[in-house]
């Protein structure tokens, strides 16, 4: 995230990582150094911190180490983190909010109604299981993403709204 606060979902993935067992580390990309050193000390070795990364290869290596990632916004329009990730080939879960559910289908990842830590750990239990979801399917999401043929659905909901 550029900014981690409770609307870009740290909360959330901070609860998560307390409910997945030891095959899972929840990274934090973004994090200011002083927070990194709080995260640290509360969570242990259960969250791993990590600075700004201004590198576009070394972000997408993140991504691509990744099995899902996790984007528990409370508030964006459209969130590009959710298609860099499935450009890597990553699955991507997210809360029902904003322009987040927009890219994402059932072989890429999940979408969630509800906003607590229980619904994002089965959510990723549920992907990690799903023989469907593959570095593939991820890809092929991404790129068959078309962000004109979006702007032209938008466009005729604000026309239909406005009749």
């Amino acid at each position: 995230a550029n900014r981690w606060d409770r609307r870009k979902g740290m909360d959330s993935l901070l609860q998560l990582s307390k409910l997945l067992d030891s095959r899972f580390t929840v990274v934090l990309i973004g994090v200011s150094a002083v927070r990194q050193w709080y995260i640290h000390l509360k969570y242990g070795d259960r969250v791993q911190t990590i600075g700004k990364i201004a590198d576009q290869k070394e972000l997408a290596s993140w991504y691509s180490r990744a099995r899902v990632y996790v984007n528990p916004t409370l508030d964006d329009c459209f969130p590009t983190t959710n298609l860099e990730a499935l450009a890597c080939g990553t699955p991507v879960i997210t809360f029902c909010t904003g322009g987040s559910p927009e890219s994402i289908t059932d072989t890429c990842g999940r979408v969630i109604s509800g906003s607590g830590p229980e619904a994002l750990r089965q959510a990723v239990l549920s992907v990690c299981d799903d023989p469907r979801i593959t570095p593939d399917t991820c890809r092929q999401r991404a790129m068959a993403y078309d962000r004109q043929e979006r702007f032209g659905e938008y466009m005729e909901l604000y026309r239909q709204l406005l009749s």
